[in-house]
């Protein structure tokens, strides 16, 4: 979801189904490729991570992020997404 030229929020839908009734909580390791207006091209790695609440049947985890080279001073746009991986465990109650 685009919210200013170069800023975004990246959102991940978890299925809260398969963490059973504690919950659970991991990392999504995804890499974004992205695009200026003058046409320079870059590849980042990221990660976020999410907890999804005991008993929810799903969640979301969303990623902020600003893709310039300028500090605002180009229009980006996000070209491709990738999930290169996803953990989870869990959680544990004390």
């Amino acid at each position: 979801m685009r919210l200013n030229k170069d800023e975004f929020r990246i959102v991940f839908g978890i299925n809260g189904e398969l963490c059973g009734p504690k919950g659970c909580s991991g990392v999504i390791h995804y890499r974004v490729d992205w695009k200026t207006a003058d046409g320079m091209t870059r590849s980042e790695i990221k990660h976020v991570s999410y907890t999804v609440s005991p008993l929810a049947p799903r969640t979301i985890a969303v990623d902020r992020q600003y893709f310039d080279t300028a500090e605002g001073q180009h229009t980006t746009d996000v070209v491709k997404v990738r999930v290169d991986a996803i953990t989870s465990a869990a959680v544990t109650v004390q």
